[in-house]
């Protein structure tokens, strides 16, 4: 044998297991309480009767949610808070199809705005504001003005916004 003064490890066997005895598992020690019909079987014997044990309720404490950190939409940060797989949020879909697209007709709010400031250079900015009805978003848009010195385009992509 090559494993010279190495110490015999010895493990579990089922002559080791019964009702009443203890097995160490990670350091933990088990006290075996009851065994299923199989396992009854399996022994052949009548096994000791089950030992009652009391399972104390711990009260669990109150969970309470983190704040939103302003990643990503915070539906999807309270699923990730709710289970260790999340599932995506679920969408009101009859919604979605009364409020959708419709040949020409769409259920989307158009408003004019500009900007609340006392500077000059902004004072002239001009944004289109779009909450679509069908999923809650809103978007804004600033048209392109010539020779203002401002490049127009997307001021806010679509997604829902907290007020």
């Amino acid at each position: 044998n090559l494993k010279t003064g190495a110490e015999p490890v010895e493990y579990y066997h089922h002559s080791d297991l019964g009702i009443g005895r203890h097995v160490s598992i990670h350091g933990r020690r088990l006290l075996l309480c009851d065994a299923d019909g199989f396992t009854r079987n399996f022994y052949g014997i009548e096994l000791e009767e089950p030992i009652q044990y009391r399972m104390d309720k711990v009260p669990s404490a109150p969970r309470s949610l983190p704040p939103h950190n302003d990643l990503g939409m915070a539906e999807d940060a309270l699923q990730n808070c709710k289970s260790l797989i999340p599932k995506p949020v679920q969408k009101d879909f009859m919604k979605f199809f009364e409020k959708d697209r419709q040949g020409l007709e769409s259920h989307v709010l158009r408003f004019l705005a500009q900007l609340d400031t006392k500077l000059p250079i902004d004072k002239d900015r001009r944004f289109v504001v779009s909450v679509h009805l069908s999923d809650d978003t809103v978007g804004v848009y600033e048209p392109p003005q010539r020779n203002s010195g401002i490049i127009g385009g997307t001021f806010l992509t679509r997604g829902r916004v907290v007020k």
